[in-house]
């Protein structure tokens, strides 16, 4: 609910000519969060009890709701009788279960067994099931109609596509550092603070450039740093140097906060003004989306890789040799670079999109 209102709360907020400094703040203050989390998280475990990383939202909760009670305006009353779309968020959840589910357990149980097969079915015959309702029903969860404006669409999908890849990074290179370089869990949490830092620090700077020069020139250098970060991630062998891996994560970060707050700024921007709520929210669901798909997809390339390289399953997967998890790791980080690049082609034509629906007076 939080990550779905926010966005659209500041684009009625602010102008267009601030938007992207407010999204890239929020990026910031994201990144932040992302650093804290998993330390806090540690020193909980260590010293108090698993308990307490679940307590510790109580107060934080309590915050967050002074801090909406007392900035937040009262809501306007609502205009005529919206209901909500019960059967397309059904239809929706159950494709979505469909399509992960099968990602996840299909290199287990194998991608022809006929439960994989049956999970995939499942996705795309309620996947057209939702599409077809939605563009049936007078109250629908999502108004097809949106996605006919070309600026919103391809950046939605660009997005989709980067968070996919950087679910390689964040569910392989932990294990990396764990199995490959034998750190423990306190230096490998250490070592992956290098993104958030180089996000947190590159996101406000990336929306404040975007108000002044545009989004697409960002989001596409943001895209090439990434791929290339990625690329170097896959060339990491048991005795790489600690810092090159550094180096690496830091430039990844940097190409997800070049790319992440001038791609929501054109996103937010080219949606109805009537829809900002849904397409704020849609923000959200591509996020999730791509990083659930992308875990699953991740853990896929990298255990497959790893049993063609044994030629024979082994499980668990991290049992293998140092080497053969690093030779696994280098295919799978080799697809997420990919990923990366392939965000090009919907980050330009979103962008040339974009700019052909400004004024002529605005193009830049």
């Amino acid at each position: 609910m939080i990550q779905s209102v926010g966005p659209a709360l500041l684009v009625m907020v602010f102008p267009r000519e601030e938007r992207g400094t407010a999204l890239g703040a929020v990026g910031s203050f994201v990144a932040v969060g992302i650093l804290i989390g998993p330390a806090l998280g540690g020193i909980l475990l260590r010293y108090i009890s698993w308990e307490s990383i679940f307590y510790v939202n109580i107060p934080i909760g309590i915050l967050g709701v002074w801090l909406a009670l007392r900035s937040l305006p009262a809501d306007q009353p609502a205009r005529g009788e919206q209901r909500f779309d019960y059967l397309g968020a059904g239809l929706l959840a159950v494709s979505l279960f469909g399509l992960l589910l099968g990602l996840t357990e299909g290199p287990h149980w194998g991608w022809n067994d006929s439960r994989v097969l049956g999970l995939f079915a499942l996705a795309v015959a309620t996947g057209l099931g939702f599409v077809a309702w939605e563009g049936y029903t007078a109250q629908p969860m999502v108004r097809l109609s949106i996605f006919r404006r070309p600026a919103f669409s391809f950046n939605l999908l660009a997005g989709l596509i980067l968070f996919c890849g950087l679910s390689f990074n964040l569910l392989l290179t932990p294990l990396f550092l764990q199995l490959v370089f034998r750190f423990d869990l306190q230096t490998t949490g250490l070592v992956l603070m290098s993104l958030p830092i180089a996000l947190s620090v590159t996101s406000p700077l990336s929306g404040r450039l975007s108000d002044r020069i545009g989004s697409q020139v960002l989001t596409i250098v943001g895209l090439v740093c990434t791929s290339l970060g990625l690329f170097g991630l896959s060339t990491l062998r048991v005795d790489s140097p600690l810092p090159l891996m550094i180096s690496l994560l830091v430039l990844v970060g940097i190409g997800v906060g070049l790319f992440q707050s001038p791609n929501n700024s054109t996103v937010l921007g080219n949606a109805p003004a009537e829809a900002l709520g849904v397409s704020s929210s849609l923000l959200a669901v591509v996020r999730t989306l791509g990083n659930t798909a992308g875990i699953a997809f991740a853990g896929a390339v990298w255990s497959s890789s790893v049993f063609a390289i044994l030629g024979a399953p082994i499980d668990p997967v991290t049992a293998a040799a140092p080497e053969v998890l690093a030779d696994g790791f280098d295919i799978a980080m080799r697809v997420a670079a990919g990923f990366a690049l392939l965000a090009i082609i919907p980050s330009l034509l979103g962008g040339r999109a974009a700019r052909e629906a400004l004024p002529a007076a605005q193009r830049v």
